[in-house]
Formats: structure tokens, sequence, C-alpha cells
């Protein structure tokens, strides 16, 4: 008498935890269980959903060594050599709703410490958090989500506005921008043609671009420019060195 295969517990997902790897209950997936679902996902759309981790070159170019040293930039790129664990996920404009100017982006890391998820670190426009916030105000950043950017208090007992207003004036920027910079969001609007600060593709130099925003035209590069190595189709990134 032979017994019947043993039955696999139902699982619920949505396609944004796709990305996450997780199903609606927080069970892990499997790699091939999210490639079903991304194929899945495809055959249920006109236009398709891909998605890829794994190591790929880093497509971030910066001279941070120049940063670090007080903006004392030499165009020596800290990234050209460096590798990441990428995970790329291509979503057609028709899957963010109707609405062209209402998706806004932003991403956070978590550590896993002592069985519990920890925040680790935000990012949104490119930079924004790296300029603006340092020691005890970083941790403090990484640790609320954008719609709290505006009322939030940093270390000193006052506004991430204010902060973002007081560097803003260090750097000869308008400190007026601190509200344009906050709540950090990357803004995209698909009806309009996409770069920085629209979006952002791989080959647009973020740094020149918030350098110039940030002190007002008075430090313009970091004479540092794209890489070679982007891909013309998914995932975009290069090889890894």
């Amino acid at each position: 008498m032979s017994r019947a295969a043993p039955r696999r517990r139902p699982f619920t997902w949505r396609p944004e935890l796709l990305l996450l790897g997780k199903t609606t209950e927080g069970r892990q997936l499997s790699q091939a269980r999210r490639h079903l679902l991304a194929r899945r996902l495809k055959s249920q759309r006109e236009e398709p959903i891909d998605s890829s981790q794994g190591l790929r070159s880093d497509p971030f170019f910066f001279d941070l060594l120049g940063f670090i040293n007080n903006l004392h930039f030499t165009g020596s790129d800290f990234f050209a050599d460096k590798n990441v664990f990428a995970i790329v996920l291509e979503v057609p404009n028709s899957a963010l709703g109707t609405s062209p100017s209402k998706t806004s982006l932003w991403g956070r890391t978590l550590l896993s410490q002592s069985s519990t998820l920890v925040r680790d670190d935000r990012m949104a426009r490119a930079a924004i958090n790296t300029v603006f916030n340092h020691g005890q105000d970083k941790n403090i950043f990484n640790s609320i989500d954008p719609d709290k950017d505006l009322t939030a208090l940093t270390a000193e007992g006052i506004t991430f506005v204010q902060s973002f207003r007081n560097t803003l004036t260090a750097l000869g920027g308008d400190p007026d921008l601190a509200v344009v910079l906050l709540p950090d969001l990357l803004n995209y609007d698909f009806s309009k043609p996409t770069g920085y600060l629209n979006g952002r593709r791989l080959q647009d130099d973020v740094i020149d671009i918030s350098l110039t925003l940030v002190t007002g035209g008075g430090l313009t590069t970091d004479g540092v420019g794209p890489h070679s190595d982007y891909l013309s189709d998914f995932p975009y990134l290069g090889q890894p060195h």
C-alpha cells in the first residue's frame, strides 16, 4: 500500500514580498520558489517582472576618500573595483498604479541581532543621509521612517530639518532646501523623463548633482564618472570583478 506524499502547507504571498523572499506569514521562501513566483507574475501581466540576486559589480561611482578628507577630491573612484551583493527587481510602470507622480522609494538594511532584526542603515536620495547625518544623529535617522523626518529630533534636541538647514548654510547652499530634501525619499514620476532627481539611472552622476545642489554651485564635481561595465539588459549591473 503506497503512502500519499505529504502535503505542503499552503502559503499566501504578495508581489512586493517576492523581493524579501518571504510569504505574508513571514515564512522564508526558497530560491526555487522565488523564481517560480516571479514566472507566475510574468504570466499574469502583459509586461514582465524580473528579479535577480547575487554578486555583481558595484555600480556606484564616488571619490569617497576625498569626501572623507573634507571634500578635497582627487577624482579617484573608490568603488571602481568593488563588488556588491545586489538585489535587482525590474517592475513595469503599469504595476505602479494609475497616478504617475505618487511613487516614492526608500530602502533600509536590517541586521540580525539576538534573533531580532535591527535597523542598520537607510537610504533614498544618494548621499543625503551620508552628508547630513553623523554620529548618534545617523543612528536616530536610520531608526525612523521618512514620515517622521520633519518632526524627529536629533541628539542635540533640534529637528532634522533645522540640522539640515545648518549644514546647508555651512556648505554655502540654500537652507530652505532642507524641506525639499526631507522627507528623504526618491520620487519617481513615470510620466516625465527619467533621471536624477526623478528616479535614478545607474549612469546618473548623483554625486555631482548633489554637490552642486547642497553647495549652491560652490562645488560641482568629485571628478569621477560612470562605470563602463553596465549592461544594456537585465540585470543591468556589470559582471563581478
